[in-house]
């Protein structure tokens, strides 16, 4: 390994080991802050659907527009733009005084920066694809799991204590400005990125992003209907859809849309029904949860290696439904803790697993047309179960609701039971 290809690694794993504390600090508590100003359901919803959008608007023409751009450079100066926007969420607390303009003022400044961040990711993911060699990838995105889960834990452990000993909305500040430090030095170390001779692979879809497919070969039928064109690139191909591909997709899409209905919801329950401290929070979503995640994620191979990919994944599915049933049908604080243990364990072995999934049902040489189309199924469905949720929210009783959530989390497990 040369010196340049330590170099980009190195500072890959600072760049998410700084960005493992914007997620426990801005990330994990955002919605309970909103949530302790009196924000609905559907307005905490936002927080995830508004991304969504801009995700399923700026993907696919973001990657156009990336052709003959450096990536690298294009990674660091996107990233500017999208860190610069996080200084908004400490200082809007003082800029702001009432609680209802004050929650739109969030759910708006998130939707704007999500436009930096959705190219953000699309030009990550070429750029990383481009610095580490092909061989050394999964071992590099395993530490950079690692790093973010480990940094959470503790900047989640430490926010907790913050927020249960200072005012509000002071505590609260404090905490947005670590997550705003923790960006900042994250896109530092992007910056510090330099093309190596080793960068000569080029880059292939590895992760969940949406990517832009290349032109589509020749094919019979009629080309109105295979596929979206954009500059004369082919974006999207809808050509995949005619196989299995399509079934295994609306297995994937009612997955993803399941998996967010409760999101909006946890941080209305945990405040609202469960009477949670910020610190209790803390300890339950940041420390339980990624703790648990960690010793789980470390054994992924073996439960793949034994049972097979799509064992695993259907089974990690119908345990993680266990996550939002038990807080509803409990509704105590020993539930909460129990529900974040079995949550983060499961879900690490069933992040891997869907992953893994993915990539052995995808195509190696048509990769980029249907990693597209599972990303727009993502998004989507990232965008429905934020909706989803707000409704049931409003529809029943939270505790309820949290009990239907986790029935439609268990019939996504049994469709990718039949068609994942």
């Amino acid at each position: 390994m040369n010196q340049s290809l330590k170099s980009n690694i190195f500072h890959l794993y600072l760049d998410v080991f700084w960005y493992g504390i914007f997620v426990g600090s801005t990330f994990t508590f955002i919605g309970v802050y909103l949530t302790r100003l009196g924000a609905s359901s559907f307005q905490i919803g936002l927080l995830t659907a508004a991304p969504a959008i801009v995700n399923l608007i700026i993907s696919l023409p973001i990657g156009r527009w990336l052709e003959g751009r450096s990536f690298i450079q294009t990674t660091f100066q996107l990233a500017i733009w999208h860190r610069a926007g996080f200084v908004l969420t400490f200082l809007l607390p003082s800029l702001i005084t009432g609680n209802a303009d004050q929650i739109w003022a969030f759910v708006s400044v998130v939707s704007v920066i999500s436009i930096a961040g959705g190219a953000v990711t699309v030009s990550f993911n070429s750029m990383f694809a481009e610095v580490v060699p092909s061989e050394m990838r999964a071992h590099v995105v395993g530490r950079r799991s690692a790093l973010v889960a480990l940094t959470s834990v503790v900047t989640s452990f430490v926010c907790g204590r913050i927020l249960d000993s200072l005012i509000f909305p002071l505590n609260y500040q404090i905490v947005f400005v670590l997550g705003f430090i923790g960006m900042v030095i994250s896109g530092w170390h992007l910056g510090r990125i330099r093309k190596t001779d080793s960068s000569a692979t080029p880059p292939t879809p590895a992760q969940p992003t949406i990517q832009v497919a290349p032109p589509m070969s020749a094919r019979a039928g009629d080309g109105r209907l295979s596929g979206l064109r954009f500059g004369g690139s082919t974006l999207i191909r809808f050509d995949v859809l005619r196989g299995s591909f399509r079934y295994f997709l609306i297995s994937f899409f009612l997955f993803y849309t399941f998996q967010y209905v409760p999101v909006p919801l946890f941080p209305l329950t945990f405040v609202r029904v469960l009477h949670l401290t910020d610190g209790e929070i803390s300890l339950g979503t940041g420390v339980v949860f990624y703790v648990a995640f960690l010793i789980t994620s470390m054994s992924l191979g073996w439960f793949t290696t034994r049972f097979g990919n799509h064992r695993v994944l259907v089974a990690s599915a119908i345990i993680y439904c266990a996550y939002p049933i038990l807080i509803g049908v409990w509704g105590t604080k020993e539930s909460f803790w129990l529900a974040s243990f079995i949550g983060g364990g499961t879900w690490g072995v069933l992040a891997g697993a869907l992953i893994h999934r993915l990539m052995e049902s995808v195509p190696e040489n048509d990769r980029p047309a249907h990693m597209a189309l599972h990303n727009i199924a993502l998004n989507l469905g990232i965008l429905f179960g934020s909706m989803i949720g707000p409704v049931l929210g409003e529809w029943f009783d939270l505790r309820t609701a949290m009990i239907i959530s986790g029935v439609l989390r268990f019939l996504a497990a049994m469709m990718l039971g039949v068609w994942g």
